[in-house]
């Protein structure tokens, strides 16, 4: 015969493909379905990784985020500036200050990063206020603001520690302007020290001697993409010249530094010689001082003794010229009264006077005066005055009189000796108190300028090589983040995906194999009548490449818009950005429908090449699926013949079932990978906080504001019975894959971390303690850097001097990058013992608020820190995640439920006629039914076992892609994943089969020809 090749199909088979279509609806939904579903899972992750990434790069470029940050461990110069912009392809640098202080608020003391406000480099956006204008205003970065309740207008103040021996702010208070975001810093779940922006005229200029520590860097040429091959190509030769000018200056700044600490040093020793001679001199002053105060406090004591010793004889004279004196006046009066006698007369005292008138006391008898009368009148009163005494008692009194003046003139003289002497003494005690505060004071000048010295000699020791450290995009944590973010959103995609393509392909497959085997009568009567292969094909391929296109845009559609929004909106909480518009990648769309068109097209073609293979006769003579037999009795039918057929059916008719068993394996796959990430996932923040770490708070303190702080704090806790354990816990930046990540070393005695820290061996769980050497290293930061056991992690220390850890043990750790050293390992490392800051704390029931007030009134006491605090970031991490798996458990369900769906109503269809053919037989409903049912549930048996497998094995290795290097996944089975797989793909088999079975009860006798 001959045949007509047009090229094009007639209508009629057009007509007959649409009917083929609608006569296997279930199946053509079904394939709808699946691809709406691969689509959909691959696509609404693809267009939202590839958002985040976008938006991540317009938040960047739109902010100008340095291409290269260069960083020395001795601070830079603008000689060095001058040499950055000199190198070629660099298009502008600018020097950035920066300083990591504290943030002292009510409740404790925040770690924050002060730094100068960038004009061109790195630019804040501005969500509240304005920015600093003045030395007393700041700005502070949104998370800070929301953390410690900071809003414009509050005040705030800084602790910060001397650097270099000089203050490095010339303000600690300021007022607060503005609230920002800063494009370092692209999400809080990147572990940063918070920006405070001041001005550059806040800093110590003078004190840094013009000084900063680093310096950012745009280059020139480079592609909005961040991201791209052409974005590295551009920036890596910048990178490398910058390293070899930093290998070039570098050498010389140390040079200067070391210089400059050798000429404080030389002038620091000439100060404090000059001091030491200053303070002997007053030394030996103040001595002599003292022996001069010494000699004229005894003449003071002698000059009082002989002024007492006057003051006795002066009074000793007043009493004795008082006595005299009273004598002399009686014997005045005694005298008076004769002469008053001998003025009446001589004549008539001798006549009138008697012995008895004579008055006693004269010294004279009257007889003697009455004879001496007698004699000479004239003479007689001088003789009286004379005999009686008076006139030697006249004189005694003038000698006694001059002799006490000449006392009283010596009293005050010594009076006036002493009261100088007392002056001069007052005068050397206060001038002696002088000298002795002086000398106080010059003494502690003098330590302090020795602290200094030491300080310098030390710090002279300390210096070391200078190294710029030059780092790209990838050395800022956040823009890693945001690329980790979005490949890992996409390597969980093509996880899922994968599956979604094996399940797919099958099920278009065994449903194209079915089909075709159900028409290859018809088959054979249309190669009779002369259509071609490909004609005969065609109806096929419409009725595959129809459903797979038809789902495809659906699945497109729905991943475009609602599914983008939600998962965009999942991560939105924790970005320092809004999301934004959705993303449509055009060029993964083309390949995802045009992968789906190519997936159908061969399994339409292996479906149908066995058969077109046949000639039309061998086709129309029909297969050959055996009889049933004769009839039997019904306890025959009931026995090992009932059974014999249907494992007869069942490998005859091997490759359905194998394409049902994967089929349902794959939709049990994909449940098993989905209940493994969620748990994998949302099991760390309880695996991290209640079987690793057991201690409830961190209470720091400070060693150098108060030495005995840390013993006054464990007195508190002993009195509140509360148990905790001492060691140093130390924040640092550690080098790896040219990117810089903050990592926390505790330096621990051994065995001391019992009951605070459960440190266990990644290979065989046994309990280990820190070692001697080196560092212990969580099991994710081994595996992500691959430094395996003897290695070596570049560290650099608080004064960015590069060290080296070597990595000693590995030990289970969910989060955070913890690295736990001996005091001994630590003293290796950076050459000094540590010193604790840091307690580790049961609190026992007690509240941390109650713990923090009590300690307050330690000075040195720094702040008290929630063990657990971390929790909520982890939590608001895995919970962008565990979004993302839920959409993935909806699909998978969904998914499974039509591949259950399709598999059992084609499968039944196809076993129409024989089971008439049963029914005919003899054969009762319930044996029918059990014979059909005893299949579906052997292959969801089997493809739930072998999905249960294979998902155990994929949802491990996928958990891994949903890690960070500091968050680990719960990666060991859990049960629960396996049996809510299994019920729900049994469900879902149940339902369906339930349903589809019901079609056997009501068979007609003309469903023989179906």
């Amino acid at each position: 015969m001959q045949r007509n090749w047009s090229g094009k199909m007639k209508p009629t088979q057009l007509l007959d493909a649409f009917r083929n279509t609608r006569k296997e609806i279930v199946a053509f939904i079904s394939i709808v379905m699946i691809g709406l579903l691969a689509a959909l899972a691959f696509l609404g992750i693809a267009y939202s990784a590839a958002t985040l990434k976008k938006d991540a790069l317009r938040f960047f470029n739109t902010n100008e985020l340095w291409d290269i940050e260069v960083t020395s461990t001795m601070m830079m110069t603008d000689d060095d500036l001058e040499a950055i912009l000199a190198v070629p392809g660099v298009k502008e640098a600018e020097r950035v200050l920066q300083i990591d202080t504290k943030l002292l608020t009510e409740d404790s003391n925040t770690a924050v990063s002060v730094i100068s406000l960038p004009d061109r480099i790195s630019l804040p956006v501005l969500l509240d206020g304005r920015l600093p204008e003045t030395v007393k205003e700041c700005a502070v970065e949104k998370k800070l603001a929301d953390d410690c309740g900071l809003s414009v207008g509050q005040s705030i103040s800084l602790n910060c520690d001397r650097l270099l021996g000089i203050d490095p702010l010339v303000e600690n208070s300021f007022v607060i302007t503005g609230v920002f975001y800063t494009p370092d810093h692209f999400s809080y779940m990147v572990p940063v020290t918070p920006y405070i922006l001041v001005l550059e005229d806040c800093f110590n200029r003078d004190g840094l001697d013009g000084a900063f520590m680093k310096v950012r860097i745009r280059v020139e040429g480079t592609p909005e993409n961040r991201y791209s091959d052409d974005y590295r190509n551009i920036v890596k030769p910048v990178t490398e010249a910058l390293e070899t000018l930093g290998s070039e200056r570098a050498p010389m700044r140390a040079e200067e530094i070391r210089s400059s600490y050798e000429e404080t040093i030389r002038n620091g020793e000439t100060e404090l010689e000059n001091a030491g001679k200053e303070l002997r001199q007053a030394r030996e002053k103040i001595e002599d001082g003292k022996q001069d105060l010494a000699k004229a406090e005894q003449q003071l004591g002698d000059m009082k003794k002989l002024i007492d010793y006057a003051e006795v004889l002066l009074l000793q004279g007043e009493e004795k010229i008082s006595g005299a004196d009273g004598k002399l006046n009686n014997l005045a009066q005694l005298l008076a009264y004769v002469e008053d006698l001998l003025n009446n007369g001589k004549d008539w005292v001798l006549s009138h006077i008697t012995e008895s008138d004579w008055p006693a006391g004269t010294g004279v008898s009257y007889e003697q005066f009455r004879q001496m009368l007698e004699h000479s009148e004239e003479s007689a009163m001088a003789w009286l005055y004379e005999q009686s005494g008076f006139n030697d008692l006249k004189a005694m009194l003038r000698a006694a009189e001059a002799e006490l003046e000449a006392r009283r003139n010596d009293w005050y003289y010594t009076g006036e000796q002493y009261l100088d002497g007392f002056t001069r003494y007052l005068k050397g005690k206060k001038q002696l108190e002088d000298g002795e505060r002086e000398l106080a004071e010059g003494e502690e000048k003098y330590r302090d300028a020795e602290k200094e010295l030491r300080e310098a000699r030390e710090k002279l020791d300390e210096i070391g090589a200078c190294d710029w450290v030059v780092l790209n995009d990838n050395g800022n944590p956040g823009f890693v983040y945001a690329a980790a973010n979005s490949d890992k959103l996409s390597s969980l995609s093509m996880s899922f995906s994968a599956i979604f393509l094996v399940v797919g392909a099958l099920v278009i497959y065994a449903t194209i194999s079915r089909m075709v085997e159900q028409h290859r009568k018809l088959i054979g009567v249309n190669k009779a009548l002369g259509l071609y292969n490909w004609e005969i094909l065609a109806k096929y391929l419409i009725f595959a490449c129809g459903a797979v296109i038809l789902g495809v845009g659906l699945g497109v559609l729905l991943a475009w818009l609602p599914m983008q929004r939600a998962i965009l909106k999942s991560y939105e909480a924790h970005l320092n950005y809004g999301v934004g518009s959705r993303c449509f990648l055009p060029l993964e769309t083309g390949l995802v429908v045009a992968g789906a068109v190519a997936i159908s097209l061969i399994a339409v073609y292996l479906g149908c090449s066995q058969l077109l293979r046949q000639t039309a006769l061998a086709l129309m003579q029909g297969a050959n699926p055996g009889s049933v037999g004769r009839k039997k009795s019904r306890s025959s039918a009931k026995t090992g013949l009932y059974y014999r057929l249907i494992l007869r059916n069942m490998l005859t008719d091997r490759n359905r079932v194998l394409v049902t068993i994967v089929s349902i394996a794959g939709g049990c796959v994909l449940m098993v990978v989905g209940f493994a990430l969620r748990y994998g996932i949302s099991g760390v923040p309880d695996r991290q906080f209640g079987g690793i770490l057991t201690y409830d708070a961190e209470v720091f303190f400070n060693t150098d504001e108060n030495p005995d702080a840390a013993t006054e704090i464990e007195r508190i806790m002993d009195r509140n019975s509360l148990e905790y354990i001492a060691l140093r816990r130390e924040d640092c930046v550690y080098e790896a894959d040219e990117t810089l990540n903050a990592m926390t070393l505790i330096t621990v005695e051994k065995g001391a971390l019992n009951g605070y820290f459960a440190l266990s061996d990644v290979d065989g769980g046994e309990k280990i303690d820190p070692p001697e050497s080196g560092a212990l290293v969580p099991r994710r930061f081994w595996e992500y850097y691959g430094i395996d056991v003897g290695g070596k992690v570049p560290v650099y220390d608080s004064g960015m001097n590069l060290r080296e850890i070597q990595v000693s043990g590995v030990f289970e750790n969910y989060y955070g990058q913890l690295f736990f050293l001996t005091p001994h390992g630590y003293e290796e490392i950076f050459g000094s013992a540590p010193e604790n800051n840091c307690f580790f704390v049961k609190t026992d029931g007690l509240s941390l608020s109650e713990l923090q007030e009590m300690l307050e009134k330690v000075d040195g006491f720094v702040r008290v820190n929630d063990a657990s605090a971390d929790r909520i970031m982890i939590e608001q991490f895995t919970s962008s995640l565990n979004f993302v798996v839920y959409l993935m458990l909806f699909i998978a369900g969904v998914m499974a439920c039509f591949i259950v769906a399709n598999f059992t109503v084609t499968f039944i269809q196809r076993k129409v006629g024989e089971l008439t053919i049963m029914r005919i037989n003899g054969f009762t409903n319930g044996e029918c039914i059990r014979y059909v049912a005893v299949d579906l549930i052997v292959t969801t048996v089997l493809g739930t076992v072998a999905g249960l497998i294979v998902g155990g094995i994929m949802g491990s290795r996928i958990l891994a892609v949903t890690e960070t290097s500091y968050i680990q996944m719960i990666r060991e089975p859990n049960p629960n994943s396996f049996l809510f797989s299994a019920l729900v793909t049994f469900l879902f088999s149940a339902l369906t089969n339930s349903v589809a079975l019901r079609r056997i009860r009501s068979l007609k006798l003309t469903d023989i020809n179906y």
